[in-house]
């Protein structure tokens, strides 16, 4: 047989003995390159004199890498080591060098081989798949950075990193998470040993020792001044936002994102994030606080926040001008809200920003679509009345208000991984720990129709596993009329749960999310302030390119939002559309007869992408533990 070779569309061509295959996902460190016979099939498509055109077709469950070694220079005379050159998902097949014109690639940019998938005629075609999209439009906000991804996936709006974004001479730093490992942090974000005040807010219930610890590790760093804080919550609730406040001598910058903030979940998992900075408040600011830093600052209140930083907390929101917010805040802070305060929380503080929200015709019958990683005791009437009535909130052209009271509710759908998602992902059977679905919460019957899967590859997260929590409607385009994103997960304890004949709302624990609509994103662009900057980095600010998207913009109802995966008709123009920072799909992908939605606490059978079976799952959320199975 002559020399295999793979050709890039570059014209790079260089023979496959120099190239290793990895089976099952595996790390580029694993010792064992092994592919079992019935994963892969390498077949003869053209025999030349001078070369063989083959095609390596994945036939298993799991993916296979395809990586190359790094070339060696006059510095270093031995390889540098490997780089990932491709990924070939179940079903998917690398075209071994496409030479001849049914072969060629029409995507001169790439550096991947050409992926394919046969026919029943055995000819070889080409698989679409995801471009680099990144740059196809702007998104109010972005993914954290996954490890392992190609460049396209982890670029611009898809490669925020905390480093940069927990940067510069911070004085002042609120820090609000559930879970952190306080030693993983600082390393990872250097920028808060420096800051002269520190306020860490937690909600994992950290022991004395532990919390001894930590303050141990904040002086050996040089912190100046730390204070550890438990928010107080009732039974079953939780302190669950992720958010900083970093004030700088130039302004004020707020993060609302997705991730605990432990190593694992800012490396390998689907984390979205959002942040603006917002400056100090001039000689002719309104005497009035904007709406974002009033509900910034009655959220910061309701955290019982020590006496010290709660006048900090209010002196710094009295001093910024968060006139040019481009989101709505969302809390959800615990207790029994009657009168105004009920529709200043959870999901009828969303009901009250979308009820005053203009409802295109064609949203009208449009589905709530629902992407979390935790799940909570769910009813019918909860999700697909109340829940999906506040989601569902929006007045009509005509002026009339659409909410599900009187009329029947939205279809209500729910993104959520599935076994063979987790079992594949980039960290196997463990990224289901992060994805605390009881089987009895899951197995409830009413939810079945509703499964969606997560998919991921619109973002090149297909393997990246969701921790992020998103809720939006959409048409069957997958055009959307509004997005929201933070901590909220899909429960009564995070969202609320009218009582008392709808007169009162309960909520249990302390939730975090912003809400995007087009209407304030056009509005926010031409605010003067719009792109301030309280620090240099990140270079990259998913909010900046609105500014050249929605310049000279008339009608604010021209502004629309659209998935990664959306792909403008001919002929249409795309200079308004916004692709929203999304992994998934719009329509999401159904559940197929083979599909189980992933839960916890349920002996799932297999192998995952490390060789790794699951055993010792109990009926407690993430009891289950991973094993290596001897070779």
């Amino acid at each position: 047989m002559p020399e295999v070779y793979l050709t890039f569309p570059d014209g790079t061509k260089e023979p496959f003995a120099a190239r290793r295959i990895l089976g099952r996902g595996s790390p580029a460190n694993l010792e064992d390159l092994n592919l079992s016979r019935t994963q892969c099939q390498l077949e003869m498509l053209e025999d030349f004199e001078e070369e063989a055109i083959m095609n390596l077709t994945n036939l298993g469950q799991n993916s296979i890498i395809i990586e190359r070694r790094l070339p060696c220079d006059e510095h270093t005379p031995q390889s540098k080591g490997w780089e990932i050159s491709d990924v070939l998902d179940k079903g998917m097949a690398a075209l071994l060098r496409p030479a001849c014109r049914f072969y060629l690639a029409d995507r001169p940019e790439t550096t991947t081989v050409d992926i394919t998938v046969l026919h029943d005629d055995g000819r070889p075609t080409k698989r679409a798949r995801t471009e680099e999209n990144s740059t196809r439009g702007v998104s109010p906000f972005g993914l954290l950075k996954v490890q392992g991804l190609p460049d396209w996936a982890n670029r611009d709006s898809l490669g925020l990193s905390m480093d940069e974004l927990v940067s510069g001479s911070i004085e002042w730093a609120l820090l609000s998470n559930y879970m952190i490992d306080f030693g993983w942090l600082l390393q990872a974000c250097p920028a808060l040993c420096t800051v002269k005040d520190l306020l860490i807010l937690q909600g994992d219930r950290p022991s004395a020792e532990r919390l001894e610890q930590q303050k141990a590790t904040a002086t050996a760093a040089g912190i100046q001044k730390v204070t550890f804080h438990q928010p107080f919550v009732g039974q079953w609730g939780t302190h669950h936002s992720k958010a900083f406040v970093l004030q700088y001598s130039a302004g004020l910058r707020v993060i609302v994102h997705t991730a605990n903030l432990i190593h694992g979940d800012c490396t390998h998992k689907s984390q979205a994030v959002w942040f603006q900075d917002f400056p100090h408040k001039g000689a002719h600011a309104p005497a009035d606080m904007a709406p974002f830093g009033k509900t910034l600052l009655n959220y910061l209140m309701a955290l019982r926040l020590p006496p010290s930083h709660k006048q900090i907390a209010i002196d710094v929101c009295n001093a910024h001008d968060f006139s040019s917010a481009s989101a709505y805040l969302i809390p959800s802070c615990p207790g029994q809200h009657t009168g105004p305060a009920m529709h200043s929380h959870g999901h009828m503080a969303a009901r009250a920003v979308l009820s005053k929200g203009l409802l295109q015709s064609r949203f009208v019958a449009a589905p709530v679509l629902a992407q979390c990683s935790s799940l909570g005791s769910l009813t019918p009437k909860w999700v697909c009345e109340e829940f999906c009535a506040s989601l569902a909130s929006g007045r009509r052209i005509d002026g009339a208000l659409n909410q599900a009271l009187g009329r029947p509710p939205p279809e209500f759908q729910l993104i959520w991984p599935t076994v063979e998602e987790v079992q594949n992902s980039n960290e196997g059977w463990a990224a289901g720990g992060s994805i605390p679905g009881s089987v009895q919460n899951v197995s409830k019957p009413f939810l079945q129709p509703f499964w969606r899967r997560f998919g991921g590859h619109p973002a090149g997260r297909q393997r990246a596993m969701p921790h992020m929590k998103t809720y939006t409607r959409y048409t069957r385009d997958g055009e959307m009329p509004w997005l929201l994103m933070g901590s909220h997960n899909l429960s009564k304890a995070a969202w609320g749960e009218l009582q008392k004949k709808g007169q009162q709302l309960h909520v249990r624990s302390f939730e975090l999310s912003v809400l995007f609509m087009p209407a304030l994103l056009a509005a926010a662009v031409k605010h003067p302030h719009f792109g301030f900057r309280a620090t240099k980095q990140p270079e990259y600010n998913p909010l900046h390119g609105l500014i050249n998207l929605l310049q000279g913009l008339g009608d604010a109802n021209q502004f629309t939002f659209w998935p990664l995966n959306h792909a403008a008709p001919a002929g249409d123009s795309s200079a308004l559309r916004a692709c929203m920072a999304i992994p998934y799909c719009l329509p999401p992908d159904p559940y197929s007869a083979s599909d189980q939605p992933w839960s916890v606490n349920k002996a799932h059978p297999g192998i995952d992408a490390y060789g790794m079976k699951l055993e010792n799952a109990s009926a407690e959320p993430g009891a289950g533990r991973v094993m290596r199975i001897p070779a």
